[in-house]
């Protein structure tokens, strides 16, 4: 059953993915959730082979459920929810508040206990009985630190649950809780926007306004305020220019501004304005000294501030009239009314382009770029770069060690010397971080200099770089803290509202979330890349490629592999990666470490343990460091290692300190098993090939010693078992491969072990063998006559039943026929189609012919050969599942069928001798006669 599992997954395993980055496609935008949950819903249950799948969404503040929940499968009780009662199993899972896994669901106390309250017109069993649920897993829906829901995933078959199956479970869960939270953040923007319209009687919500929302609010304030022209404006991101958004014009909006949007923001009473960041009214604008008269025909002008949650300045509102003393002091609370709707506008849509930023983010291919795009985007939002410091560091639980992985400041020095402090033991940090680690909760402070008693002080060196305002934020992944996030602002303070607090919070959890599924998609597409390269590629290219995916993967600048030679434990470099525009500063020549030479590597090698370095000039002055990327300032080497022997080391460099985390070591940890797996399996692929080619000379040439050869085969098909069994033990991508052998041993025992099996029962064998590895309920075998270029239905199974090929329709012979199965024979090539449209288009090719008018969303079929010559044809199908076979199924089939071709060709030989043999005894009666 193990293997079973592990098979599917993996088959299962770039479907899961497309789908889980479809469904994180439509995150942004989600406005309400049940469309969206209703989704996940349906694909988890479709992916993760469960039977029912329930969401329910849920308001921790008020306590309170939303019924009825989304439901999805097919269930033996139709009852549909229409109270949560205090005895509910999904209280008791808002209430544990973390993930629960029942493999025997129906002996789990939590799913089982009799209930406490009286259930009027509810029913009186517990689900997972009246349900016929075998194993359950229990699942409260994070946004932050906030529980917005609970998913149940149901089967009534029994479940190991194991990481990788909880992994894929955990994903759909983390969709389904950012929908809820998008949807919730989505709401709260839009009846803030709501609740100021209604000061100034909007009926009509502005974003169904041709022109936008902006265009919406500055119309109905030019009509309420009764006023000739109007404009609102914005700062652009380097403070230097002001950007006219919408501007109204002698009764229309003005379309020639376009052209020329920007003026410099210091101009007239709107660069007063944004320089103050107080509103200003004039009743006589001619007698303001610092007026800009561009428009002759103004003589009142009101101008509003746009301003951010941080109190900076962003922008301003702008309205104009013809007449003399026409704005009052109450028209200055009305305008900013308008000039607050303005601003929760650009917040709202600063919100949407975040999470966009958020989407891309976990699909980047870069841990550093991940984290740096955050970084930018918090001091975007902060409104003031030159003003603001952020950083985030990453949290080894394992080593119990800080790192400051990145951070954004006014300049590189303060970055340097500030932010990207050296790694630092948790239980000797008595600051800020070590605070935020225990306590779990963020620290705010307004003012350093007023810390409250009791609250960790700031690093002293903070005054000197005169940092007025200062937080601290756990990234919080479940119940793990993976990093923390620094904000610093210098020079003027910033009042953290709870609005501010609010969020910053929701962001840090959000960007947690967000780094941790980035890291575990990017692992897999990387790993799935070159595990696929491992299959077909030589050993040179597929090291090439890792060293290459390392740099991607990690952000480095240079990495290597080298190989230990076996007389000497020297270090012999196989593969070699520099970063783009980093060639020159690549120290030529060096291909060789020798044993005992000062070495990063080395002491990876020869200790068999990853190390780190985060300042290699101190490694080289204590002797422990061999220079060959000039450039290099920190290091990271990992051992290669097959069965607990040191192949060799996978190490890389980077131009900054500090600069790899645990997260790195372990992905460099994954990429060197790779290529201690690919090295193996690329000198096993070869010793098998001699070994196949030496084996199919000797049975063509000696064809009476046919029993020993075949039980040499089965011996050889056992080692090849171990050997992959040995080599893929670290992986269970490769897992199926050993089920493909054992079911080839199976095949070699069976026809061996009796030479004198007919046609019919080797093909039979092959079919049941074939159905142990992949999906055989649709399938076929033809035999193909050359001299009459006639198929043979020799044996078909439709929907798991066989099909009596002698008399049903559609299966008798074929002679010149042009279908799939007479191309494979006429090419000797397989056929693999992914999906309809995939076979829609071969049929579309010239002289291509379907005689069963039905186009099916898989299909596989290799060729029966024996040397050159084709016996015939295997083929398989799935009618509506795509993707149900890929190149592995291709491989593996092909190996049943040339199998298959040596038993029908000693089946045929033998029948031949037994022929002659018959004829000799009849001579030989004859001839005594």
């Amino acid at each position: 059953m193990k293997n079973s599992r592990s098979k599917s997954e993996e088959f299962q395993l770039g479907r899961t993915l497309a789908v889980l980055n479809e469904i994180a496609q439509s995150l942004p935008a989600v406005q309400a959730p049940d469309k969206v949950l209703k989704k996940i819903a349906g694909d988890a249950k479709d992916l993760l082979g469960a039977d029912i799948i329930d969401l329910y969404e849920f308001y921790q503040n008020e306590n309170r459920f939303v019924l009825p929940p989304i439901m999805v499968g097919e269930r033996l009780n139709p009852h549909v929810p229409e109270q949560v009662y205090n005895d509910d199993v999904v209280r008791k899972i808002i209430k544990a508040g973390k993930p629960k896994y029942f493999s025997d669901a129906q002996k789990a106390t939590l799913l089982t206990e009799e209930f406490e309250m009286p259930r009027s017109g509810a029913p009186q069993e517990r689900f997972v009985f009246r349900e016929g649920i075998v194993s359950s897993a229990s699942l409260p829906l994070k946004a932050g630190s906030e529980t917005v829901g609970v998913m149940f995933v149901n089967y009534r078959t029994r479940q190991a649950f194991e990481t990788e199956q909880r992994d894929l479970i955990e994903s759909f869960s983390n969709l389904a809780a950012i929908a809820i939270n998008n949807a919730r953040v989505w709401k709260i923007q839009k009846s803030q926007i709501d609740a100021l319209y209604e000061i100034i009687n909007i009926t009509a919500t502005a974003t169904t306004t041709e022109g936008g929302p902006l265009q919406a609010i500055l119309k109905q304030a030019v009509d309420l305020f009764s006023v000739k022209d109007g404009s609102i404006s914005q700062l652009t991101e380097d403070g230097r220019y002001l950007q006219h958004t919408a501007r109204w014009r002698e009764g229309k909006f003005d379309s020639v501004f376009e052209e020329s949007s920007y003026e410099p923001f210091s101009k007239g009473i709107t660069g007063h304005v944004l320089r103050t960041g107080k509103i200003f009214r004039t009743g006589n604008v001619n007698k303001v000294e610092f007026y800009d008269p561009s428009n002759s025909d103004t003589k009142s002008e009101l101008t509003i501030p746009l301003k951010n949650m941080f109190g900076g300045t962003i922008g301003v509102l702008d309205l104009e009239s013809d007449k003399a003393d026409f704005f009052t002091e109450e028209d200055e609370k009305l305008g900013e009314s308008f000039a607050n709707a303005v601003s929760a506008v650009i917040r709202q849509s600063d919100l949407i382009e975040d999470m966009q930023a958020l989407h891309y983010l976990t699909e980047s291919h870069s841990l550093k770029d991940l984290i740096k795009k955050i970084l930018e985007n918090l001091v975007r939002k902060m409104g003031n770069r030159t003003n603001t410091a952020t950083s985030i560091n990453l949290y080894d639980s394992t080593n119990d060690e800080f790192y400051a992985f990145d951070g954004i400041g006014p300049d590189p020095k303060f970055v340097e010397e500030y932010l990207l402090i050296p790694p630092r033991r948790g239980g000797k940090e008595t600051g800020t971080g070590q605070y935020v680690l225990e306590n779990r909760k963020p620290l705010f402070y307004d003012d350093i200099n007023n810390i409250p008693d009791g609250l960790p002080k700031v690093r002293s060196e903070s005054k000197r770089h005169q940092i007025v305002s200062f937080a601290v934020l756990p990234l919080i992944y479940q119940d793990d803290i993976v990093g923390t996030l620094f904000i610093q602002r210098i020079r003027d303070r910033i009042k953290f509202t709870d609005d501010v607090k609010g969020m910053l919070s929701s962001y840090a959890s959000q960007a947690a979330l967000a780094i941790h599924n980035a890291q575990r998609l990017v692992s897999v597409n990387v790993l799935d890349e070159l595990l696929k390269a491992t299959v077909k590629e030589s050993e040179s290219r597929i090291l090439d490629l890792i060293v290459k995916k390392t740099v991607e993967v990690i952000g480095s600048d240079y990495a290597s592999i080298w190989l230990g030679e076996d007389k000497t434990d020297d270090l012999l470099r196989k593969a070699v990666y520099i970063k783009p525009g980093e060639e020159a500063h690549l120290k030529e020549g060096v291909v060789r470490l020798k044993n005992g030479e000062p070495s990063v590597n080395m002491i990876a090698f020869k200790e068999k343990k990853a190390v780190i370095e985060g300042d290699v000039s101190q490694a080289e002055k204590e002797g422990r460091y061999h220079r060959i990327y000039m450039k290099a300032r920190s290091e990271l080497a990992v051992p290669l290692i097959l069965q607990d022997k040191a192949l060799g080391t996978l190490n890389t460099e980077s131009q900054y300190p500090h600069a790899f985390s645990n997260i790195d070591r372990v992905t460099l940890r994954i990429f060197a098993d790779i290529a201690a797996v690919a090295i193996k399996v690329v000198q096993d692929r070869e010793e098998i090939k001699k070994e196949v080619d030496r084996k199919t000379r000797e049975i063509q040439e000696q064809n009476e010693e046919i029993q020993e050869q075949n039980e040499e085969i089965q011996k050889q098909n056992q080692e090849i078992k171990k050997r992959s069994e040995d080599l893929f033990h670290m992986n269970y991508r490769l897992e199926r491969r050993n089920a493909g052998f054992e079911a080839l041993a199976e095949i070699g025992q069976q026809l061996t072990a009796n030479v004198q099996r007919g046609e019919h029962e080797i093909l039979s064998i092959i079919q049941e063998q074939a159905s142990r590895i992949m999906d055989t309920d649709n399938m076929y075998i033809a035999l193909y006559e050359p001299n009459k270029d006639e198929v043979h239905f020799e044996l078909a199974f439709i929907d798991g039943k066989p099909v009596d090929v002698k008399t049903e329709k559609g299966w008798g012979p074929r002679s010149g026929g042009n279908g799939r199965t007479e191309w494979i024979i006429r090419k000797k090539t397989p056929i693999l189609t992914y999906t309809k449209a995939d076979a829609e288009n071969w049929y579309r090719q010239s002289d291509n012919k379907n005689y069963i008018s039905q186009t099916f969303a898989s299909w596989l079929g290799v060729p029966i050969m024996f040397g050159e010559e084709v016996l015939g044809v295997i083929a398989t199908y799935h009618k509506t599942q795509e993707y149900k076979y890929d190149p592995d199924d291709v491989k593996i089939l092909s190996l049943m069928g040339r199998q298959a071709a040596i038993a029908l060709q000693n089946a045929r030989l033998i029948k031949k001798l037994d022929t002659v043999r018959e004829l000799g005894e009849d001579l030989s009666s004859s001839l005594s006669i």
